[in-house]
């Protein structure tokens, strides 16, 4: 269960739409199957490494290496 959930305040939100680019793109082995999303390298590049940490960080959790 989430805790002490806020709401991100209205600057940071237009920036961020200002700021990143949404893209679709398929991966290597997906073939005809569409994804949208966001390009790491300009999130990181824009100030938003958070996301992608998160991304990293459930990636890890889900698939954990030996």
């Amino acid at each position: 269960a989430k805790k002490k959930v806020q709401a991100l305040n209205n600057t940071y939100c237009k920036n961020f739409i200002k700021k990143t680019t949404p893209v679709m793109y398929e991966l290597h082995h997906e073939i005809g199957n569409k994804h949208i999303g966001y390009i790491a390298q300009d999130l990181i590049k824009n100030g938003y490494q958070v996301f992608v940490l998160m991304v990293e960080l459930s990636i890890w959790v889900s698939f954990p290496t030996k």
